[in-house]
């Protein structure tokens, strides 16, 4: 069977082969070279692709053009890089003699490219001029003569350059004088004035408590620049500190319309300033913030929000730190306070997260999550960035910050 078949096989192919010998063979060119195909371009088209030669036997001539009216490359000048020697509107292609309006093609001949004139003749380029002769280059003369630029007379002469004055000269150097800033006026304790509905009570840890009757409970620092104001017998913190009270100072006025007074008075990039939250980087400390500390810094550029790092410190530790940020907070930028964030952190020792979950109670976890509230507020925190609500999966970093891979009790405890 297998010879049967390699029979067949070459009988197939012997066909094949006599086929392909038996038919038409294309007439050579006259002159013996190998057959070139003539190409089709648009007539609008710059390229002028005149012919593609094929393959030919070495020592053979080369294929004579056709005689397409736009094939020859002196004829069609539509293209002026095929034109290497006729047309003349490419300065680039004559670098001697004829058209001479390209003069980076002259070296040794005309004068209106001074650059071509290190020495003598043609002076209108001044910085060829480096030993005598035109001056009108300042920076040439760099050890006498024209002293109109000031970067030169470094040793004296000009002194209007402050930058090289810099041991004496003129007064121009010196740093204008400006006023002494105003010490400061000391604690601020505010008295109440006569008919005054409110108490003033100074606590242990030296903030000013200022009850108002049937009304708000207020904080103020001693030290913040923040006075007080009174209206209908009640007190207001004049947090702008400009003497008046104004909508959004006024507890006694809506939310929305003390947000949209305190959003009037601020510009955009104020406004945008609000919008931060980053970091506390400053020191952590128990006592007022340095005046070079980097959370003031931020506080006094308008950031308000940040993330302790700092709970791990103690509850009362991170409460006094926490109303050094508060004083510095209002101190400027419209007095708003600072809000101090915390990822979920235990400061107690209630369980929470996925020991809370294995409960699977509900109920309790709403005990818990209100005496951690208080925990936190007592430390100065303002906003649990929780609770974690992801569903816990192998591949987490955080899965034991979770409630666990179930969607429901996640759902249940969260809630």
């Amino acid at each position: 069977m297998k010879k049967k078949i390699s029979l067949l096989l070459v009988v197939a192919m012997t066909v094949i082969s006599l086929s392909a010998c038996s038919g038409k063979k294309e007439d050579a060119p006259a002159d013996g070279a190998g057959s070139a195909q003539q190409t089709e371009v648009p007539d609008d088209s710059p390229y002028k692709l005149v012919m593609v030669e094929e393959p030919k036997p070495s020592g053979q001539g080369t294929a004579a053009p056709a005689a397409d009216t736009g094939a020859a490359a002196a004829a069609d000048t539509s293209d002026p890089y095929k034109q290497a020697a006729a047309d003349t509107s490419d300065p680039y292609k004559q670098a001697a003699g004829g058209d001479t309006s390209d003069p980076y093609k002259q070296a040794a001949g005309g004068t209106t490219d001074p650059y071509k004139q290190a020495a003598g003749g043609d002076t209108s380029d001044p910085y060829k001029a480096a030993g005598g002769g035109d001056t009108s280059d300042p920076y040439k003369a760099a050890g006498g003569g024209d002293t109109s630029d000031p970067y030169k007379a470094a040793g004296g002469g000009d002194t209007s350059d402050p930058y090289k004055a810099a041991g004496g000269g003129t007064a121009a150097a010196a740093a204008p004088e400006t006023e002494a800033p105003e010490e400061p006026a000391g604690p601020y304790v505010p008295e109440p004035g006569e008919g005054a509905k409110y108490t003033v009570t100074v606590t242990d840890d030296g903030w000013v408590k200022i009850e108002n009757e049937g009304g708000e409970t207020l904080g103020l620092s001693q030290n913040s620049g923040v006075k007080i104001v009174e209206a209908d017998g009640f007190a207001f913190k004049d947090l702008n500190q400009n003497g008046q009270l104004d909508v959004y100072e006024d507890w006694r006025a809506p939310y929305e319309d003390r947000a949209a007074d305190l959003v009037g008075q601020m510009q955009g990039a104020e406004r945008a300033m609000i919008l931060a939250h980053g970091g506390w980087d400053g020191e952590f400390t128990t006592e007022s913030l340095a005046a070079d500390d980097a959370s003031l810094t931020y506080l006094q550029a308008g950031g308000r929000g940040g993330v302790t790092r700092a709970i791990s410190m103690g509850g009362g530790a991170h409460a006094k730190w926490a109303n050094a940020i508060q004083e510095g907070a209002e101190s400027c930028y419209y007095g708003i306070p600072a809000m101090i964030s915390i990822d979920p952190a235990n400061i107690s020792g209630l369980i929470e997260t996925l020991s809370l979950a294995s409960t699977m109670n509900p109920e309790l976890a709403a005990q818990i999550g209100q005496e951690t509230a208080k925990q936190y507020r007592a430390a100065g925190v303002t906003a649990l960035l929780g609770p974690q609500v992801d569903i816990a999966s192998p591949v987490m970093n955080r899965a034991g910050g979770t409630y666990g891979e179930d969607p429901q009790l996640t759902l249940d405890i969260a809630t």
